[in-house]
C-alpha cells in the first residue's frame, strides 16, 4: 500500500538542504580566510593517495589510464552488477524516480514526478563513477544495513537501493530519511552519478507529463 503524501516532509528537506550548502558554504569561507590569514610558505604539500589501504582488485580506480583489457577485468570483479536508487511520492513535491547503473556502463532514468524533464532515459556511466561507489558501499558495509529503516510518520518519501550480486538482490529501503549516515552518503553518491549522466530520451516525448 502506497503511502499518503505531505508538502511538510519536502518543506522540512528544502529546509535541511539549505542547511547542509549554508553549512558548507560556511566551512569553506572560514577556511579560505584561515588560509588568507597564514604565512605564505614555500613548501610543497603536494601529496599522494596511499593506496596500500585500498584492497588491491579497487586499486586501478585510482591509477587513471586504464585499458580495454584492463577496463573489462575491473568489470568482470565489481561485486554489484546494478544499483538502483527509487526515490516515492510524498505529499509534497518530493522527485519521483527511478535510476539505474549496470556494471557495463550503461544507465537508465525513469523520471515521474517533480523532476526537470518526465520520461524515460538512457545515458553511460563511466567505471570509475560506478566502481568508486561499489568500493564505498562495501567500505560503508552496505550489505550489513537493515533491509528498512522507517519511521512513525505518514508524510515522507521512501529512498530505496536495490544493489544487484551474482548471488541475488540487497534491498535497503529508507522512509523518511532515518537511516545511519553511511546509508545516506550512498544514496547521495549515486544522485551525483545520476547528474553527472548525459541522458538521452528513450520515450515518447509527447507522453503526458505528471507534474
Amino acid at each position: 500500500m502506497s503511502r499518503p503524501q505531505s508538502h511538510r516532509r519536502c518543506a522540512g528537506s528544502s529546509a535541511n538542504n539549505a542547511g547542509r550548502l549554508t553549512a558548507l558554504g560556511a566551512a569553506i569561507f572560514l577556511t579560505a580566510v584561515g588560509c588568507e590569514s597564514r604565512p605564505e610558505h614555500k613548501a610543497d604539500r603536494t601529496t599522494t593517495l596511499d593506496k596500500s589501504s585500498i584492497p588491491a582488485s579497487y586499486r586501478p580506480l585510482f591509477e587513471g589510464g586504464l585499458s580495454f583489457e584492463e577496463v573489462e577485468s575491473l568489470r568482470a570483479f565489481l561485486p554489484y552488477k546494478s544499483i538502483t536508487l527509487s526515490r516515492s511520492p510524498c505529499f509534497g513535491d518530493c522527485p519521483v524516480y527511478d535510476v539505474t547503473l549496470h556494471s557495463d556502463g550503461k544507465a537508465r532514468l525513469t523520471a515521474t514526478q517533480h523532476l526537470d524533464e518526465i520520461g524515460t532515459f538512457e545515458g553511460e556511466v563511466n567505471i570509475f563513477s560506478f566502481g568508486k561507489l561499489c568500493y564505498l558501499m562495501d567500505r560503508l558495509g552496505f550489505s550489513k544495513f537493515q533491509p528498512q529503516y522507517d519511521a512513525n510518520s505518514i508524510d515522507s518519501a521512501t529512498v530505496t537501493i536495490t544493489a544487484s550480486t551474482k548471488d541475488g538482490e540487497i534491498v535497503v529501503s529508507d522512509y523518511s530519511e532515518i537511516g545511519p549516515i553511511e546509508l545516506w552518503a550512498i544514496q547521495q553518491t549515486i544522485d551525483n552519478i545520476r547528474h553527472e549522466i548525459q541522458w538521452r530520451r528513450v520515450d515518447d516525448p509527447e507522453t503526458p507529463a505528471a507534474k
